[in-house]
């Protein structure tokens, strides 16, 4: 499964855009927008030490004209914020005063972060450089902007998924939620901590790293497994003072954010600082299971929590009469507690089943694909490539057309009291989307065990980021949307495409994926 890999050239590989405040200043100070009056070099932060500022002239350079925000000078250098054009990232880079005059003349080039804010107050307008850089994410296209820190404030408008904003201060909201005090273009309002994150940006000269990786979509968290973590500028084991980024103690079992990979190297974030950290150092976030209980196997009747009565297009459902049973069941252990109880399957028997507790917030429902004897959900498949335009299904013991199977977005489903289901979206993550296995199981934890029992601000991020997998990178697509006030049901089963060995040839993908290949479908219930 391959995410989407886009390599980040840390060095300033790619090309730089720089944009401006509207606003002179009369003096060179943080705040002040200067005007280049000459084409200028723009110069890295090679080394700090003891204060002192040891700067790499770059081959990259900035047009006469342009006009920039100073964060800070230094030496007789103003500490400016440049953009990846490829990746939107944000950098801190320097220029020499003498390239500069604090007139606010001249053109302007693409701004930081340059986006519109909709909403009542129609605001528009160029983002800040000023405080500290962050980015607008965990959402599917935007974030609500409020004049406080609360959901009852009141709405100024809609930040859009990857947006710029320069972070002012955070605070305690009235939901007891940590909420971010952020300006974006002329206005400055509130946004739920949630949907902040400063990966990317380098918020100070000694907390950045160098070099090259494949950068994740999505940010994963995982934990240290040592008690001593050591950050570093690039990919190498040594961890002289040159090479490290930070050497961080007392970090055992702590959550850290992982942007991408290379070798057998994380580039990680840990609170402002970032760096590459070795892959053996750390372990995916077991996802919370707090207050999680199993049901008691009776082998009657009461441990049938639900049916699936009709999946159109399918073969799925008691309304075709075509599988050994489909009913789904609790969400019981075995007898040595080491797996569920209805984790079962032969080529003629297999079962439906919970992975969560039966009043639990999020439903999550499991089954086997089956490939050949078509008892499980390999149907959704079909499903999924219907709706994908993907005429002949993937599995080489299938190969079923899937143009006209009359799929429907809407499933009749019984369980916790509701009937009938709509699907918001469907992704896969495998081999070929996701290729990272140790991503691919993170991803699993959080899907499948992270929502079970949130509620509010806190499921609607969830439900936000599993959500941001809907797209076709991922073999997916977005069909509705849902709000935490919806009942939310994720249905997995293996994939198809990835598979591992022969099979996988067969299906068209690498010989030897690993594991935790799975296609999910995130229903909402609609009556």
């Amino acid at each position: 499964m391959k995410k989407k890999l886009r390599i980040l050239a840390l060095a300033m590989a790619a090309l730089f855009v720089l944009s401006c405040l509207s606003v002179a200043s009369a003096a060179v100070s943080p705040g002040s927008t200067v005007t280049l009056i000459t084409t200028t070099n723009i110069y890295l932060p090679s080394s700090s030490a003891s204060g002192t500022l040891t700067l790499t002239k770059s081959t990259k350079q900035l047009p006469a004209g342009t006009k920039v925000n100073v964060l800070s000078t230094s030496g007789g250098y103003a500490k400016i914020m440049v953009r990846d054009s490829s990746t939107s990232t944000p950098y801190a880079v320097y220029i020499p005063e003498t390239s500069f005059t604090t007139s606010s003349s001249g053109s302007s080039s693409s701004i930081v972060g340059v986006g519109t804010v909709t909403g009542p107050t129609g605001t528009t307008g160029s983002a800040t450089a000023t405080g500290t850089a962050g980015v607008i994410t965990n959402c599917v296209s935007g974030v609500n902007f409020r004049t406080g820190a609360g959901t009852g404030n009141t709405l100024l408008g809609t930040l859009p998924k990857g947006a710029t904003i320069s972070i002012l201060s955070s605070t305690t909201g009235s939901d007891g939620d940590t909420w971010y005090k952020v300006t974006y273009g002329t206005t400055t309002g509130y946004v739920h901590g949630d949907y902040v994150s400063t990966s990317g940006s380098v918020s100070s000269d000694s907390t950045g790293a160098s070099g090259s990786y494949n950068k994740y979509d999505t940010a994963q968290t995982m934990v240290s497994k040592d008690s001593t973590i050591y950050m570093r500028k690039t990919p190498s084991s040594s961890t002289s003072s040159s090479n490290v980024v930070k050497k961080l103690t007392g970090v055992k079992g702590k959550a850290f954010s992982i942007l991408g990979e290379t070798g057998n190297w994380y580039y990680a974030q840990y609170s402002s600082y970032q760096g590459y950290v070795r892959k053996q150092d750390f372990s995916p976030a077991s996802a919370s299971t707090s207050g999680f209980t199993y049901a008691t196997v009776t082998g009657t009747s009461a441990d049938r929590w639900g049916t699936i009565v009709q999946i159109p297009g399918t073969k799925i459902g008691s309304a075709y009469g075509k599988l050994y049973d489909n009913s789904i069941y609790c969400n019981g252990l075995n007898s040595k507690q080491t797996d569920y109880y209805y984790n079962t399957y032969s080529g003629s028997k297999n079962y439906f089943f919970s992975l969560v507790p039966q009043n639990a917030e999020t439903a999550v429902i499991s089954g086997h694909n089956m490939q050949s004897s078509q008892t499980g959900l390999h149907d959704l498949h079909h499903v999924q490539n219907y709706f994908l335009g993907v005429s002949t299904c993937e599995e080489s013991n299938c190969r079923a057309s899937c143009s006209n199977i009359g799929a429907s977005s809407t499933f009749k489903i019984t369980y916790g009291g509701k009937s009938t289901w709509q699907v918001v979206g469907f992704f896969e993550l495998n081999q070929d989307t996701m290729k990272s296995e140790s991503s691919r199981k993170a991803a699993q934890s959080y899907i499948l065990l992270g929502g079970w029992n949130l509620t509010g601000a806190a499921k609607q991020s969830w439900l936000n980021q599993v959500m941001s997998y809907a797209t076709s990178t991922y073999k997916g697509r977005a069909l509705s949307s849902a709000s935490s006030s919806d009942k939310i049901m994720v249905m997995y089963t293996c994939g198809d495409h990835g598979n591992s060995g022969g099979r996988a040839s067969a299906n068209g993908a690498g010989s030897s994926g690993g594991g935790y290949q799975n296609l999910y479908f995130v229903l909402k219930a609609v009556g």
